[in-house]
């Protein structure tokens, strides 16, 4: 059997030396994804629609295995837990979507591609957890197998792997019984841990909701349960006892002076809130030692920041998982928390952000003095991307050391024309804070965009980074400049404003314009007109948070 993958050429290209390692990754992602399908898909696909996580549910849990063989580097088995596990909990949290939709009408399909794609393959990543990578291999091996050049449903799934996992489950439950709470009902539970004086603690579970909100009743969910403690090996992912759906809570011995820990790695779907006195311990521990996994210490993260959007508790319980973060040199950590402050950045971005900066500044700069600001030449993966990531969020702080760093690069730059001093994939962001924070990097980045030698690809960066200027005339100078004809710039006249609407410094300039009739049909000319209309207010909506922007913005997008 021959199979033909097709992909658009952003999705396959990728251009040493030019191309950034984030960009690599996504390239990558995608590719192993498809391939993983040769399986999953191909070999077995599902009989129906319903069933259709186990083509992408399956693909994408694959795919990290296959993308961690080929670049180890990307440590893609240990991102799963931020971009798949933790992005498919937020968004679970409130429809109503199982992994297994049973509408006989392919248009009746409701379940997201995120419930479909993202929390499949974190059931998935589960049932290794608790069976064993080997176990899960194995079982899997037969069932491909098996079914060969057929099509198949969840039920043979499950009874195919049951002869394999056996002993791994309760001995009175079937795979089948197990799984099925997992992929046919909505949601996840919320696993409570509440000490009872000095030798017991009580654990129980829920379906996990926004406090005051209530949702169609659901069953309960076999739940894995794997504790580690003060003076056990807190690695092991071999479940301590089961939650059952017939069980809402029960209770386990504990010296209660002593922390404790439920789901070390985070392979369960589930979060876990503790009692006062049990959190406190956990802080203590994270502030101590690395005991605690950097995994774990993200799903804390990830629980208590989540526990305070939705009622559960304080925004001051979820800031003191973060105390330990001038300790912090694990990626996976700082991104659950990059993840948790997106649109709290985004809100002050409009005003003032001090609180946020005097926060959160001291802890990046600590970090990034870890790590420096100095790409190695041949440094590749994770490290390149979360020194990145630290330095893009030190500079949207404004802080003194990316100031420095820039002014230093441009500097060195200046003197040595020839020769760029900024590592690859710190371009995007020092190229940034050039135009933002240093004098005169405006008209340096613009000499340099206009450089006949420069490449597509630095036009790209030096065109973002443009946009970032802080100084109302050279806002004014970019945007007529993306609005002339006779202007290279005028060949992504959307790309810049769109940029432009995400610099608080350039967004009232940027909305007054689109609203002058004049403007706004230059805009039309030069564009598509409903991508523009739509690219620009999005990003617009995003940043515009009092209540008399988005009323003008609404009156705005009416009169259009």
């Amino acid at each position: 059997m021959r199979i033909l993958l097709t992909f658009r050429d952003n999705y396959l290209l990728y251009y040493t030396g030019e191309s950034i390692e984030t960009e690599k990754q996504s390239i990558a992602s995608v590719i192993v994804h498809e391939q993983a399908h040769q399986w999953f898909g191909n070999l077995v696909t599902c009989k129906w629609w319903s069933h259709i996580w186990l083509n992408e549910g399956f693909a994408t849990y694959v795919a990290q295995l296959g993308f961690n063989e080929v670049y180890p580097e990307f440590e893609e088995r240990r991102e799963f837990l931020v971009d798949s596990v933790q992005g498919s909990m937020a968004f679970d949290i409130g429809p109503n979507q199982p992994i297994l939709n049973l509408a006989a009408d392919k248009d009746e399909q409701t379940s997201s591609s995120v419930i479909i794609y993202d929390k499949g393959g974190s059931i998935i990543r589960m049932m290794e957890g608790f069976l064993g990578y080997e176990t899960l291999i194995k079982s899997l091996v037969e069932y491909l197998k098996k079914y060969a050049y057929q099509s198949a449903e969840q039920d043979e799934l499950f009874n195919t792997m049951h002869e394999y996992v056996k002993d791994k489950i309760p001995a009175d439950k079937t795979f089948k019984e197990i799984m099925d709470t997992w992929t046919t009902q909505p949601g996840y539970p919320l696993i409570r841990v509440n000490k009872v004086g000095t030798s017991r603690v009580y654990i129980s579970q829920e379906r996990f909701l926004p406090a005051g909100e209530t949702a169609p009743q659901t069953d309960l969910w076999e739940v894995p349960i794997t504790v580690v403690t003060q003076a056990s090996d807190a690695t092991s992912h071999v479940p301590t006892f089961w939650l059952t759906k017939d069980t809402l809570m029960t209770s386990r011995e504990h010296d209660t002076s002593k922390w404790l820990l439920l789901n070390p790695d985070a392979f369960g779907y589930y979060r876990v809130m503790y009692d006062d006195q049990t959190l406190k311990l956990i802080q203590a521990e994270l502030n101590v030692n690395n005991k605690i996994s950097g995994l774990s210490r993200s799903q804390l993260v990830d629980d208590y920041f989540t526990f305070a959007q939705h009622g559960h508790g304080s925004i001051t319980a979820a800031l003191d998982m973060t105390t330990s973060f001038f300790l912090e040199k694990d990626y996976v950590v700082w991104y659950t928390l990059f993840r948790h402050l997106t649109k709290t950045l985004q809100m002050f971005n409009n005003g003032d952000n001090s609180n946020l900066k005097s926060y959160l500044t001291p802890k990046l700069d600590e970090a990034l003095r870890n790590v420096s600001w100095t790409q190695p030449p041949n440094e590749a993966g994770t490290k390149v991307i979360y020194r990145s990531r630290l330095a893009d969020w030190a500079c949207a702080l404004e802080s003194d050391q990316c100031k420095v760093t820039a002014k230093n690069l441009m500097d060195a730059w200046q003197a040595t024309p020839a020769q760029n001093p900024i590592g690859l994939d710190l371009q995007p962001v020092l190229y940034c804070a050039i135009v933002a924070q240093v004098d005169g990097g405006y008209d340096f980045i613009m000499d340099l965009f206009n450089k006949p030698e420069t490449t597509d690809f630095q036009k790209g960066r030096l065109l973002n980074a443009l946009a970032c200027s802080q100084k109302d005339v050279e806002i004014r100078n970019l945007l007529e400049l993306a609005l002339d004809p006779n202007s290279v710039i005028s060949k992504s006249t959307v790309a810049v404003y769109q940029r432009a609407a995400g610099n608080k410094a350039a967004r009232r300039i940027v909305f007054d314009l689109i609203r002058d009739d004049a403007t706004f049909a230059k805009l039309k000319s030069h564009t598509d007109g409903v991508t523009f209309f739509s690219s620009i207010v999005t990003s617009l909506s995003t940043y515009l948070n009092s209540e008399s922007e988005r009323t003008d913005l609404q009156t705005f997008i009416e009169s259009k």
